[in-house]
């Protein structure tokens, strides 16, 4: 009997399930993986049949008249003989027409020419008639019928094919896959199939037998624990009595036992529960109701509650009902736990952090409580943390988990691991991310809430910008003083960095300091004495840890209770190398500064001091203003990489970059300019520096270099010839100064030192007119680089003229726009017929991608559209957003092309600091390697959508 029901529940439903199984594989899964690759297979040809017919139509555009529509058929028929694919390169495309006659077959050239209307396959099938009928019919389809192998005549199998029409020439144009190549990889998956269903069984049949014997075995234990019930029982009811919490056993919706905790809680006796007194029973009959609740762990139910005592007072509770089984009955054991005396300590708590918050609002400091567990969330914040974090309200900051605020994983594993475990973390240093992407140095502590019970149910938080405590940071004052400030800014005069603080006296009360400090934006206050000189000073800190943590009355505690005395001074005509050594010295984070006429002191501190880094744009263009020689603009331009790599960590887009790297190049040829006039003497007319190309555009990278040019204005009286000689010198100097500071000579010559671009006014526009008028394509390339120039130096007036001549000057030009958009479209993305990118190889290099190529390929459409259509931006971003403001551009193709530009971008420069990183010259080569799939599938999308775009440009310039 006991077999008989092993067998039932265990046997029999694993046999059954083994066997359908195996019937879902065989009836469902092989035949529909077998019409899924059919269903590809047949969109494959279908999609490479349009390819060739595509070729057809290209070329038949082409064609104007009889003779050039022959032609055109003669190089269809060459192109599409030549075009193959397959694993094997053997797959091919074959032409009839509709009489129907063999054009061309690449494996078949004897039957070209033959008629086919009588041609049958093995088995008597006329099918070449068949495919006439279908493409006159339908234009397009599928048939199916039996063919040579490949390019083995001797080797006859089944084959698909799809066909399509070209009907202005009555050509049908086909190709097809082999039917046995699909039968071939169903008979692997079938092999594999039956292999994986017998691996199966195997493990199925091990798992029955180990459920077999553990079912004996339970059977064996059950036994024992029976016979272990009785002590059991009597062991437990004496456990439930001694328990701290209340317990309530019902079965079948009847009470059957209360443990004296809770008839002590509810004021009853032992002897009324024993009686059921009706005023007991309706105290307890709610919990035999009990629905509305929370899953618990093991499918526990818990409830929050209230219960009336016998003395018809409410009290507090939280209910946990469990389910069991005994003797055949379904009943609930229900644990009572008091929690009155918790909610009167909670609110207590509350009214407490309120007063804190109210404190911290004061101080400047985020006070907050978050939840305990892995996904802890905020529960209360004051003022200042949404604020610390870039929120704009509560609201927002209380949606976000706490980990989603650390950027680095040990620290947010630290952090985490604080609030689940209940365990205090002291003045933390860490990095947290604000609502803005950007991050906040800040110190944290934590401090575990527990209730009444001694259960951790809240984790408290202090939150402190880190820069004020940075003085206390021992890793910061361990550094050497050259790798904390610059060399420039410690040999700067203290009174640059003076600030100016509020006083008050010495009576004045904390919270007043506080106010004062909020008010005027100040990090500290200074303590007059009885001589109305500063005799001290006080902190936001110093109001924190030494009032507010030894809970110190802030509104009657005076500062000179907690005021940090003597002060330490310094004269503002020393240098911040002084201050800086005070500091260290007497480990604090503000120097008072006096000053020689004895008037308001002022003071210095050591987070003005950090924040004057050497790594932002600003500093670098100030120290290129200030520097004295071309040489030593040639060293500050090596923090340029450092400086983008920066930018790029703090999630500037590429275009950013590019427009900071020329607002540094800007800076250095105007540095340069300046000094070569003082070397060449004052120019004798007007003249403009112009950028031209990406320094025009402004879209440097980190691998450029000159593109430039000079127009000057000549009066009626000047000496010509002198004076283009003064400014091919002058040209020559800059160019040469450019090129020691880190600009190398331009390969192509397009310089100011180069006669063809120093030039007067005249003499440019008669160029431009002969550019327009007469246009080499060989001198395209100089051209569009031109047209992208942009003054740097010099009248800007003259800039504006020549760009309004431009603009007059191109209307109704479509010969030179015909040649312009000829060279742009012949700036091809590196893509093949079958969409994958094509790489170029070398001796140095066995793949890589010339990043740069497909950029001039974007420019350059931009370019001409913007000069088409008298668009004065130069920047591409700028031309894209102004064709689109103009419905040049429909919404989804500068939307494309925006994200586009910016990948590439981004692309180009994360290469260029690898290749720093590396020790290399940074360029336009990206090794294949080193892009990701995610890279490949961009490029291909870019490069397709680039490809289209020049597709349409042909069009519409008529370009064959």
């Amino acid at each position: 009997m006991k077999h008989t029901g092993f067998f039932n529940r265990i046997l029999l439903p694993s046999l059954i399930a083994i066997l359908l199984f195996l019937a879902a594989i065989y009836i469902y899964v092989i035949p529909g993986y077998r019409e899924s690759l059919m269903d590809k297979k047949r969109e494959t040809i279908r999609e490479l049949t349009n390819t060739a017919w595509s070729v057809m139509h290209r070329l038949d555009e082409t064609a104007s008249d009889s003779l050039q529509v022959l032609l055109a058929q003669e190089e269809a028929r060459k192109i599409i003989r030549g075009m193959r694919y397959g694993d094997q390169n053997k797959d091919y495309f074959w032409i009839t027409d509709t009489t129907p006659t063999m054009i061309m077959h690449p494996y078949r050239p004897a039957m070209e020419g033959m008629i086919l209307s009588d041609y049958e396959d093995q088995e008597g099938k006329k099918f070449f008639v068949e495919i006439a009928t279908l493409a006159k019919k339908a234009g397009n389809g599928y048939i199916d019928y039996k063919w040579q192998w490949k390019d083995d005549s001797l080797i006859v199998v089944p084959k698909l094919s799809y066909v399509k029409l070209y009907e202005p020439w009555g050509w049908i144009v086909g190709t097809g896959i082999y039917v046995q190549d699909v039968q071939r990889e169903i008979t692997t998956i079938t092999r594999q199939v039956v292999w994986i269903s017998f691996f199966i069984t195997i493990i199925i049949a091990t798992i029955i037998g180990y459920l077999a014997r553990r079912n004996f075995l339970a059977e064996q234990l059950r036994q024992k624990a029976q016979a272990k019930q009785k002590d059991t029982t009597e062991k437990y009811k004496k456990l439930v009595e001694a328990s701290t919490d209340g317990v309530l056993m019902a079965i079948n919706g009847e009470i059957i036992y209360c443990n004296p905790y809770l008839l002590n809680l509810l004021g009853f006796t032992q002897e009324e529960a024993d009686e059921q007194d009706e005023q007991f029973l309706n105290s307890l009959n709610c919990l035999l109701n009990l629905k509305s609740s929370a899953r618990g762990e093991g499918g526990e139910i818990v409830k929050e509650h209230k219960i009336r005592k016998k003395n018809k007072l409410m009290v507090d509770v939280i209910i946990t009902r469990s389910e069991f089984e005994m003797a055949g009955k379904n009943g609930y054991i229900y644990t009572i736990k008091d929690v009155s005396r918790h909610r009167d300590v909670e609110r207590e708590m509350d009214l407490n952090m309120d007063k804190f918050k109210s404190i911290a609002d004061i101080m400047q400091i985020g006070v907050f409580r978050c939840t305990i567990g892995r996904r802890s969330r905020f529960v209360e914040v004051n003022k200042k943390t949404p604020e610390m974090l870039g929120y704009t309200s509560e609201v927002d900051i209380k949606n976000l988990l706490v980990q989603e605020l650390f950027v680095d994983r040990p620290e947010k594993k630290e952090v985490i691991r604080a609030i689940s475990e209940g365990t205090f973390l002291r003045e933390k240093l860490l990095r947290i991310k604000r609502a803005d992407g950007s991050i906040l140095p800040a110190i944290v502590s934590l401090f575990p809430v527990k209730d009444v019970h001694d259960k951790v149910v809240y984790c408290d938080g202090i939150l402190i910008d880190a820069y004020e405590h940075l003085s206390r940071d021992a890793g910061f004052k361990q550094k050497p003083v050259e790798q904390q400030l610059s060399a420039n800014v410690l040999l700067q005069p203290v009174k640059d960095f003076i600030k100016t603080p509020p006083l008050c006296e010495m009576s004045t009360s904390l919270e007043v300091a506080a106010r004062l400090m909020t008010m005027r934006n100040s990090d500290i206050v200074l303590i007059k004495g009885d001589n109305q000189e500063a005799v001290g000073l006080i902190t936001h800190s110093d109001i924190s840890r030494r009032a507010v943590a030894k809970n110190l009355d802030i509104t009657a505690t005076p500062v000179s209770q907690i005021m940090s005395a003597p002060i330490i001074c310094v004269s503002d005509q020393e240098m911040v190398m002084d201050a800086f050594a005070l500091m260290m010295q007497h480990k604090v984070s503000y120097v008072v500064i006096k000053t020689t006429d004895k008037s308001c002191p002022g003071y210095i501190s050591l987070l003005a001091l950090s924040e004057l880094k050497t790594d932002t744009p600003e500093y670098l263009i100030n120290s290129i203003q200030k520097s004295g020689s071309v040489q030593e603009i040639a060293v500050l331009m090596q923090q340029l990489p450092l400086l983008v790599a920066r930018l790029a960590e703090t999630g500037a887009g590429a275009a950013t970059s590019g427009k900071v790297i020329s607002r540094v190049s800007d800076t250095i040829t105007e540095k340069i300019i300046q000094q070569a006039i003082k070397e060449a003497g004052e120019p004798p007319v007007p003249f403009v520096f112009l950028a031209l190309g990406s320094e025009g555009r402004r879209e440097q990278s980190l691998a450029t270099d000159q593109d430039n040019a000079i127009v000057y204005l000549p009066q009626d009286n000047n000496d010509l010839p002198s004076v283009k000689k003064y400014f091919l010198q002058l040209g020559e100097k800059i160019c040469t100064h450019l090129d020691v500071a880190g600009y190398p000579f331009c390969a192509g010559n397009v310089m100011a030192m180069n006669p063809q671009w120093c030039q007067s006014l005249s003499a440019v526009k008669k160029q431009i007119s002969q550019w327009i008028d007469t246009p080499n394509p060989k001198e395209l390339l100089h051209v569009g680089m031109f047209f992208d120039f942009r003054p740097v130096y010099g009248d800007f007036e003259i800039a504006n003229i020549l760009q309004r001549y431009c603009i007059s000057e191109f209307r109704d030009k479509n010969k030179f726009f015909y040649n312009l958009a000829q060279n742009t479209i012949a700036l091809k993305p590196p893509l093949n017929v079958m969409g994958q990118i094509t790489f170029e190889s070398d001796e140095t290099q066995p793949e890589y991608l010339d990043i740069k190529k497909p950029l001039m390929a974007l420019t350059g459409i931009m370019r001409l559209w913007a000069l088409k259509y008298g668009i004065s931006e130069r920047n591409t971003m700028e031309r894209l957003s102004a064709l689109r403001a103009a419905d040049i551009l429909p919404q989804s193709t500068a939307e494309e092309f925006n994200q586009a530009l910016r990948y590439l971008m981004l692309l180009r420069i994360r290469n260029q600091l690898h290749s720093l990183d590396a020790g290399n010259t940074p360029g336009n080569i990206i090794p294949a390697q080193n892009l990701s799939e995610l890279d490949r599938t961009m490029l291909k999308k870019i490069f397709s959508a680039i490809a289209a775009h020049q597709s349409r440009m042909a069009t519409e310039f008529r370009i064959v």
